[in-house]
């Protein structure tokens, strides 16, 4: 599981790219000197960096950009600050252990890959851990008054190596803030007191509208240490709503550190997906180590490259939307028997068995174009219920496959079954003729 959430953070690295690049310099930074507990005697810092990490400071100390700094020191970068929260040494692990806050107007973005590096006192630059790194990551974007906190993790570092750590909040500005990466830890790591995004933050039940799409949080559930969190998304727009668990969705405790999502022991019903105009779509998201002392907030994020974010606390409770009435579709709903042509193919919907709660669909699918059709029951079809959950697919014990390749004027036919479903659920199928594209062919089912 950590391996797979330090994937999609290496990729969000790598989109945040282009958002760091239009940052600004790190010239003008401040420094508010704290006590720190070290586990080794920090080095003395040089008189050409002008700055000494003294207690009860009052106020933060300007600081050039050649000033070396300690664990616990919060350092002003324009309009956020950081702090360097622990240094640990674990084997030939270097664990370094952040915290950014946000006390400008728009919003931070931070990518541990792009924004850090750390480098040997004779300038041999030390290989970031991304897999093998136990910490909250230190990616994501930090709203106008929140904040975020985790943990970088370097290969190949030994505390007699005079390590040193750089953050550049710009790729390209001028300079970085640095650290002298003694193991360390100031407490309490918190530097003020609890920090909460600017704007609105929601509760269970509110319904917020996103551009062309409104967002619901039906419930909160604490089960042991995973927060369950379930949404309803009605897309009333003219154009697809693509809708990322993952890229989407996120959780922070009080102190911004960010939550795990649990992919494989969460509800069945997951909220991942295309959203036609008109339709809805309803499902569940779990994180790992939560607890309701925590003060836990999640975070909707529309697009990746848009400001801002949807915030909601998280207290347990639970409101039902009314969804007694079927969405309404801006295309059109076809039927058992309707020849549908998409693409330079046909494709019919047969017949439709139900067996006690599974639904098995038989379809027939023609090439009639000049190029070969790829066709994945997994990938391109797809079924939910009038309140917008998706159904579950039934790959055993469901008749004749429907996978595989089709000739240009050869056809293929099989079938394909959805688990959990009942004759007045209001069910639709949903067939996508090409994996990146818009819109669907939608059968109704009753």
């Amino acid at each position: 599981m950590a391996k797979r959430n330090h994937i999609i953070i290496l990729v969000f690295g790598l989109v945040l790219f282009v958002s760091l690049a239009c940052g600004s310099s790190n010239e003008g930074t401040k420094v508010t000197p704290v006590a720190v507990e070290a586990t080794l005697t920090s080095p003395p810092v040089s008189e050409e960096a002008g700055t000494v990490a003294t207690p009860a400071a009052t106020a933060p100390q300007p600081a050039s950009t050649t000033a070396t700094f300690e664990v616990g020191d919060l350092v002003e970068v324009e309009r956020h600050t950081i702090r360097l929260n622990r240094v640990e040494y674990r084997g030939d692990v270097l664990i370094a252990n952040f915290t950014i806050e946000n006390n400008g107007n728009s919003d931070v973005n931070v990518s541990s890959l792009m924004s850090f590096s750390a480098k040997k006192s004779d300038g041999t630059q030390l290989t970031q851990e991304i897999f093998d790194c136990d910490e909250a990551g230190l990616d994501g974007k930090v709203l106008p008054g929140d904040k975020l906190r985790g943990g970088i993790c370097w290969s190949g570092a030994s505390p007699d190596d005079g390590i040193r750590i750089y953050y550049e909040a710009s790729l390209f500005g001028k300079g970085a803030v640095i650290w002298n990466a003694v193991a360390g830890t100031a407490e309490p790591l918190d530097t003020a007191t609890d920090s909460a995004p600017d704007g609105e933050v929601y509760k269970v039940g509110d319904l917020v509208q996103v551009g062309e799409h409104t967002i619901r949080l039906n419930s909160i559930e604490y089960r042991g240490e995973m927060l369950v969190a379930n949404f309803l998304i009605e897309n009333h727009g003219d154009a697809d709503v693509n809708v990322s668990s993952m890229l989407s969705f996120s959780a922070k405790r009080d102190d911004g550190t960010k939550l795990d999502q649990a992919i494989f022991d969460c509800d069945a019903a997951g909220l991942d997906g295309n959203i036609l105009p008109g339709d809805r779509l309803r499902g569940s998201i779990c994180w790992s180590g939560a607890s309701p002392e925590d003060g836990i907030k999640v975070y909707y994020e529309a697009s990746l490259f848009g400001r801002g974010a949807v915030v909601w606390e998280t207290v347990a409770a639970t409101s039902e939307p009314d969804i007694s009435a079927d969405a309404e579709l801006k295309t059109e709903v076809f039927a058992a028997g309707d020849i549908v042509e998409v693409n330079g193919q046909t494709i019919v919907l047969n017949a439709v068995t139900w067996r006690d709660d599974v639904l098995q669909a038989n379809f027939t699918i023609e090439n009639q174009g000049d190029a070969e059709v790829a066709i994945s029951s997994m990938a391109s079809f797809y079924a939910r219920g009038r309140d917008g959950s998706t159904l579950e697919q039934d790959i055993f014990d469901c008749g004749s496959s429907l996978d595989g390749k089709v000739l240009p004027g050869d056809k293929l036919r099989g079938d394909i079954c959805w688990s959990g479903a009942r004759a007045g659920d209001g069910i639709k199928l949903y067939y996508k003729a090409y994996m990146f594209g818009q819109g669907a062919v939608v059968w109704r089912v009753d």
